[in-house]
């Protein structure tokens, strides 16, 4: 009975992602680049035309933000900070499942973005995080553009429903004070 109020309870709790003024030039080309490889990931088809047919990085980001699962920001200081987005996604065991992330970059750094996570309660966690590499420019170094998007891919060993604990750093030092650095999503594996 828990796990069916957890859901719109969650959902009450998201707001959606601001927009960021940004230049159109160089966030089209980085998301054209994902949209290649839009078969390994979980946005609709329709998200991905929406966001290539857009006619200034505001609408782009507005096509995409609704299926970001997190959003990473980096302040000029380098401090991150994690928030989830209104995305969501299942996951079935064994099978790399992609999660759009918005990353606004605030630093303008070219820093490698590391994910980290931690399922509380467990010694040692069942579901792993890495960033899709796929294409130039999708990995774990950021572009130094204002606004990215990235595929993080996460594959779970066993089913289940897992409370997951976010984190992102982007060298040492980065930790977001306040403890705005991290952010819980709770995962469903299927078998």
């Amino acid at each position: 009975m828990i796990h069916l109020l957890l859901g719109p309870l969650l959902a009450l709790c998201q707001a959606p992602l601001e927009v960021v003024p940004t230049e159109l030039a160089p966030l089209a080309k980085q998301v054209a680049s994902l949209a290649k490889h839009a078969a390994v990931s979980t946005l609709s088809a329709k998200a991905w035309t929406n966001a290539q047919k857009a006619a200034d990085a505001e609408a782009l980001q507005e096509a995409l933000d609704a299926q970001a699962v997190l959003e990473v920001r980096i302040n000029p200081e380098g401090r991150v900070k994690l928030a989830r987005g209104l995305g969501t996604t299942s996951l079935q065991a064994g099978k790399p499942t992609p999660l759009l992330v918005k990353v606004v970059n605030g630093s303008g750094g070219q820093q490698r973005l590391k994910p980290l996570l931690q399922c509380p309660g467990l010694a040692n966690s069942p579901i792993q995080a890495a960033w899709f590499q796929g294409a130039p420019g999708l990995g774990q170094d950021l572009n130094g553009h204002l606004v990215e998007y990235r595929l993080l891919l996460l594959t779970a060993s066993k089913p289940g429903l897992f409370e997951v604990v976010f984190s992102m750093e982007a060298g040492q030092g980065t930790q977001d004070l306040g403890f705005r650095g991290e952010t819980p999503l709770l995962l469903r594996v299927k078998p």
